[in-house]
């Protein structure tokens, strides 16, 4: 899968990174919302995983962006704070996938991974 990972911490991104890339993911970084946005320009993804709360705001209009550039694209949230507990985000972020909250346990992540890209194949179905 094309994954693009928006994490301002430089140390979990890359964590994050080298993980998606260990298990064969193309994977690329972006610490800002304004970055994740260009790169949707420069290729579609198959996966977005953003961290909702950045140095400089949040992920949220990234995730309402993504719906129109990208459609067909899944999206995980992540975050380290105690919001949206019951399942409630999807009145702030409708186009969102999931929610995950930090700290993400590698072996979920990679589980939830397999479970996106098994629910929904864009390329395979462009194929």
């Amino acid at each position: 899968m094309d994954v693009l990972v928006l994490e301002d911490s430089q140390e979990l991104r890359q964590v994050w990174c080298d993980f998606l890339e260990d298990e064969g993911h193309a994977v690329t970084a972006v610490d800002n919302a304004e970055s994740a946005m260009a790169a949707m320009h420069e290729q579609p993804y198959d996966l977005l995983m953003l961290d909702l709360h950045l140095e400089r705001g949040t992920s949220i209009g990234v995730s309402h962006y993504a719906r129109t550039a990208l459609p067909d694209c899944r999206i995980i949230m992540i975050t380290g704070e105690r919001v949206f507990a019951h399942g409630n985000h999807m009145a702030e972020m409708p186009g969102v996938d999931w929610l995950l909250r930090k700290p993400v346990s590698l072996p979920d992540l990679a589980a939830l991974i397999d479970y996106a890209a098994m629910s929904h194949s864009p390329k395979a179905e462009r194929a």
